[in-house]
């Protein structure tokens, strides 16, 4: 087997196994009325005020992801109650190319380092960061409890991030979970782990 330093391989396709209540979030859609918020929304069958306020939030969503402008990152969201009229979690992944010497564990040390860090508004007020093996190779992830604005009027973010490191090859994925709220999980690490723990990848040798 390759070595996570002989990085001879791309991976060519990868997928994850979601359970229900996971709906994909078309990036390459128009938000607004005829967009994919509405068609979400509609195929969900929620009527009344409860689609409005859904709707918008997918909207809101889908035009903040397509302002990052990454044509290669994928969104899906966890409504588990649609009829709440509210988005649980969002999740992005994406390919991320790595040089030789980006290792799991330079990752997960570059993740320790943001404890406490601040930067344009934002504070990461608690980081907790474990990695371990997983079928598609060597999983690092990071809890970050990120503080949005100023202590009293601003918001807490919960999300974790994951990096997945495929032996030998010259890409990791990388998945960002965001929360709705510090509650929308019993245990975030442990059930969004679980979805990353389905990662399947292919890979070919690199050309």
């Amino acid at each position: 087997m390759a070595s996570a330093l002989d990085r001879t391989l791309d991976i060519v396709d990868y997928d994850l196994g979601f359970a229900e209540g996971w709906l994909a979030l078309p990036l390459g859609e128009t938000a607004g009325a005829d967009g994919a918020g509405a068609r979400l929304t509609a195929e969900l069958g929620v009527e009344g005020p409860a689609a409005e306020s859904l709707r918008s939030q997918l909207d809101e969503l889908q035009r903040e992801l397509q302002s990052i402008d990454d044509p290669g990152m994928t969104a899906v969201v966890w409504a588990p109650y649609p009829e709440t009229g509210t988005i649980a979690c969002s999740l992005t992944f994406r390919l991320a190319e790595i040089g030789r010497d980006d290792t799991a564990e330079v990752f997960a040390a570059e993740m320790e380092q943001d404890a406490g860090a601040a930067d344009d508004g934002y504070q990461f007020a608690e980081v907790g960061v474990w990695q371990h093996d997983i079928p598609a190779g060597r999983m690092v992830g990071a809890r970050q409890l990120i503080l949005d604005g100023d202590a009293e009027t601003g918001r807490v973010v919960d999300r974790v991030l994951y990096g997945v490191f495929v032996p030998g090859a010259r890409q990791m994925v990388q998945l960002i979970f965001t929360a709705a709220g510090v509650g929308s999980f019993e245990d975030i690490a442990a059930e969004t782990q679980e979805i990353v723990a389905t990662l399947r990848v292919r890979t070919e040798e690199a050309r």
